[in-house]
C-alpha cells in the first residue's frame, strides 16, 4: 500500500512538474512573440525617421556614420612618448609611411581631423529640420539618441549652433551611457540591498520568471545584483532563501510553492 501510495505521489508531482514547465514554454513563447513585435516597431519608427529626414534633404546614413566617428574617436589630441629619431621623422610629413611614434602621432592627427569635420558635416545637415521639420529617431541606440540631442540644440540655437554644440550633445548622451552601464557596478560599493527576506524575495521574483535556478545560477544572480561579493557568500545566502522559499504556501490550498532538489530550486 505504501508503494502505491509513493507511486501516486509521484505521479502527482510530475503532473505538476508538467504543467509548470508548460506554464513557463508558453510564458517564454509569449515573450518572444512581445519582443519580436518590438523589434519590428521600432525598426519601422526607424526607417519612418530615415525616410523622413531625406524627404527634407539630410543625408541622414552619412550623418549616422558621423556620429558614430565623433563618439568612437578622442576628443583630443596629445603627443605620444617620442625620441629624437621620432621628432626628426616628424620633420618630414610628406612621407607616406612612418613607423614608431612619429607614424601613431600622424594617425591620431588624421583620427583628430575627422572627427573636427565629422561635428561640422552632422551640423550642416542637421540644420536643415529648420526649414524642413523635425526629425526624431526612436531612442534605442546611442547613435540616434546624440542625433536626437542635435536636433534640438538646432532648434532650439538656430544659426547660432556650432561644432561645439555637437560636441556637448555626444558627451551628454555617451556621459547618460556610460553612467547607466557601471550603475549594477556602483550598487556593489554602494546602496547594498537589505538581505535576509531581501534576498529571499529577488530569488522568489527570479525564480518566477524562470522556473527554476541552480545554487551555481543563484550565487550569480545575487552577486550582479549587489546582495554580495563573492560567489561564497552568495551560495550560503541563496542556500538560506531557499530554505525560506520553501517553507512559503498557497494562502488557498496550503500547498507549497517551490522544491529544492539535487542544488536546483523550482517552482511547483
Amino acid at each position: 500500500m505504501a508503494d502505491v501510495e509513493a507511486v501516486v505521489r509521484e505521479l502527482e508531482r510530475l503532473e505538476r512538474e508538467q504543467a509548470r514547465i508548460q506554464a513557463v514554454l508558453q510564458k517564454y513563447q509569449k515573450m518572444e512573440e512581445e519582443r519580436k513585435a518590438l523589434l519590428k516597431k521600432v525598426e519601422s519608427e526607424i526607417n519612418e525617421a530615415k525616410e523622413k529626414a531625406k524627404r527634407i534633404g539630410i543625408d541622414i546614413d552619412s550623418v549616422l556614420d558621423e556620429i558614430n566617428t565623433v563618439i568612437t574617436t578622442d576628443d583630443k589630441l596629445t603627443m605620444p612618448a617620442l625620441s629624437a629619431d621620432d621628432y626628426e621623422t616628424l620633420l618630414s610629413l610628406e612621407k607616406m609611411q612612418m613607423a614608431g611614434g612619429a607614424g601613431e602621432f600622424i594617425k591620431r592627427i588624421v583620427a583628430f581631423a575627422k572627427r573636427e569635420l565629422a561635428k561640422r558635416k552632422i551640423l550642416a545637415e542637421v540644420s536643415k529640420v529648420r526649414e524642413g521639420g523635425v526629425v526624431n529617431f526612436p531612442p534605442t541606440d546611442t547613435v540616434f539618441k546624440v542625433f536626437n540631442e542635435v536636433v534640438s540644440v538646432v532648434l532650439g540655437k538656430g544659426e547660432e549652433a556650432t561644432a561645439d554644440d555637437v560636441e556637448n550633445a555626444v558627451k551628454k548622451i555617451t556621459r547618460r551611457a556610460t553612467a547607466a552601464a557601471g550603475a549594477p557596478r556602483a550598487r556593489r560599493g554602494g546602496g547594498r540591498r537589505t538581505r535576509k527576506t531581501g534576498v529571499a524575495n529577488y530569488i522568489w521574483e527570479e525564480l518566477q520568471k524562470r522556473g527554476e535556478i541552480s545554487l551555481e545560477e543563484g550565487a550569480e544572480l545575487l552577486v550582479d545584483a549587489g546582495f554580495y561579493d563573492d560567489l561564497n557568500s552568495a551560495k550560503n545566502g541563496f542556500n538560506s532563501a531557499q530554505y525560506t522559499i520553501r517553507r512559503w504556501t498557497d494562502p488557498q490550498t496550503g500547498a507549497p510553492l517551490a522544491e529544492y532538489e539535487n542544488g536546483v530550486l523550482r517552482l511547483l
